[in-house]
């Protein structure tokens, strides 16, 4: 039996897209956690609805967490991946595999959010769709008031996922 949902079958919307749509309709989704350097068991995992791939307490390395965000991919399931800190030389290179969502660590409230976010002097901004990536550089200045209503647009747009400490 497969878990596949209508949102999943109807089109090339980013898998980021598709979890958030499923969840907002309410649906029970099962996820399934990986701590280990093996990403062939995310093969094996393929029918549940979302991955977890835990970078802070696992024993992945950079190498592995990407390995694992494609084999993601390739068996058509989101991707969240828990990043080890909130220091932006952590999630900045996650960010680069493009999974479906970004979990940072030990997060209390929106300012540290933004600060987690905004750590870098200039930022790669990334958009892939259909097999294409288009990647645009950003100041900090630029992040910032790219960024001012984080909170308000993060709920539509972004699928980060702040975890408290």
């Amino acid at each position: 039996m497969s878990r596949t949902s209508d949102a999943q079958k109807s089109g090339p919307l980013p898998s980021g897209r598709i979890l958030r749509q499923r969840l907002d309709n309410g649906e029970l989704l099962l996820g399934f956690c990986l701590s280990l350097p093996a990403p062939a068991i995310l093969e094996i995992a393929k029918d549940y609805d979302w991955f977890w791939i835990d970078g802070q307490h696992g024993q992945l390395s950079y190498d592995t967490i990407l390995h694992c965000v494609r084999v993601a991919d390739l068996v058509g399931v989101p991707a969240i991946v828990r990043v080890a800190g909130h220091d932006y030389s952590q999630i900045g290179p996650v960010l680069d595999t493009a999974p479906a969502g970004v979990m940072v660590p030990m997060i209390h409230d929106a300012d540290q959010a933004k600060i987690a976010l905004s750590q870098s002097d200039v930022a790669t901004i990334g958009c892939r769709h259909a097999g294409k990536t288009l990647s645009v550089q950003i100041t900090r200045e630029q992040f910032q008031d790219m960024t001012a209503d984080l909170l308000q647009r993060t709920a539509d747009t972004a699928q980060l996922v702040l975890e408290p400490g």
